[in-house]
């Protein structure tokens, strides 16, 4: 039941992104600034926080730069690298509901209200730091889960690893690790 509703998930997510139409080599919302970033990484090997941001944005800046390395730097490439991080971040609350014990139909429903939530799928749709956040933080909460649910000392460091990584994303992720 678990593989069919993450597979059901996948296949929706892919629906909506073909409906969207995501393509086109232009910035949404503020996320010319993030881009920037992921510029300096590509043209001159470092990373570089644009003085216009807020977020640290540093994993997010390495993970736009893989996407962009076939063909090249585009806001295209960069919002593919969000939707993907979007389609984990809807997937992780499925498992995170199914750790907790929800049933696969509680468990596909709240999975189902991220994917379909507006903002969240608006915003799965740009390279602004909001989904990639949420994406991490969920893994590195499903991880801290795993790790007291099962005395596992690897899951629990994993986790909080992730919550570090959260953290260099939007400082709100100093919160996880509090």
């Amino acid at each position: 039941t678990d593989i069919i509703n993450i597979l059901f998930i996948v296949a929706l997510w892919f629906l909506m992104i073909i409906l969207v139409n995501p393509p086109g080599d232009f910035p949404l919302n503020d996320d010319w600034v993030y881009g920037l970033s992921v510029k300096s990484i590509l043209e001159k090997g470092d990373f570089r926080l644009p003085a216009y941001s807020s977020a640290n944005l540093l994993p997010q800046a390495f993970w736009g730069a893989l996407f962009c390395l076939p063909f090249g730097f585009s806001f295209t490439a960069l919002r593919f690298s969000t939707l993907t991080l979007g389609l984990i971040g809807v997937v992780i609350t499925y498992a995170i509901l199914r750790q907790v014990k929800a049933t696969p139909e509680i468990s596909l429903l709240g999975a189902l209200l991220i994917a379909f939530n507006p903002i969240y799928f608006g915003m799965s749709n740009t390279f602004m730091t909001d989904v990639p956040f949420f994406a991490v933080t969920f893994l590195s909460f499903y991880f801290l889960i795993l790790g007291l649910k099962h005395d596992s000392n690897f899951q629990i460091v994993f986790g909080i690893f992730l919550s570090y990584i959260a953290l260099l994303i939007r400082q709100y992720g100093i919160i996880i690790t509090l």
